[in-house]
């Protein structure tokens, strides 16, 4: 996995800066079957394990991930050559990234978030009334 550097303000001789980058390579996938609105298909490397993917994800991309479950997906071996012999894909393995649920909620209002309006559209908001009604 890649590595946190936190390069010195002056080194003597001005030393080129290193960049490390992941030996990994991740495939966002349209999942066979329907998955819930919070999770998402990767195709991974088979040495990356489930920590290496979180990792890669909330250091690199900044995704808050809640979750991972992985599973190794055998590749077919139903092909066969001209010589009639049966042609194996790679296995792969998929992982199945669970976000965390971002809140729809709207923050609270107070007389003080609303300006300019006022008590008349704290009390619309709060009753139920319509906020800007015509016949005012």
């Amino acid at each position: 996995m890649a590595r946190n550097v936190l390069y010195p303000l002056y080194q003597l001789g001005g030393p080129q800066l290193r960049v490390f980058r992941t030996n990994f390579f991740i495939q966002l996938v349209r999942p066979g079957t329907a998955q819930p609105e919070d999770t998402v298909q990767f195709r991974i490397p088979m040495e990356m394990t489930r920590v290496d993917l979180r990792n890669y994800l909330e250091r690199i991309y900044n995704v808050p991930v809640a979750a991972v479950r992985t599973r190794v997906q055998h590749g077919s071996n139903k092909k066969r050559d001209h010589r009639n012999v049966r042609v194996k894909k790679p296995d792969y393995k998929v992982a199945y990234v669970q976000l965390v649920p971002v809140p729809s909620q709207l923050p609270a209002l107070s007389p003080l978030h609303l300006g300019a309006l006022g008590a008349r559209a704290w009390a619309a908001v709060h009753v139920g009334a319509p906020f800007l009604s015509v016949a005012s």
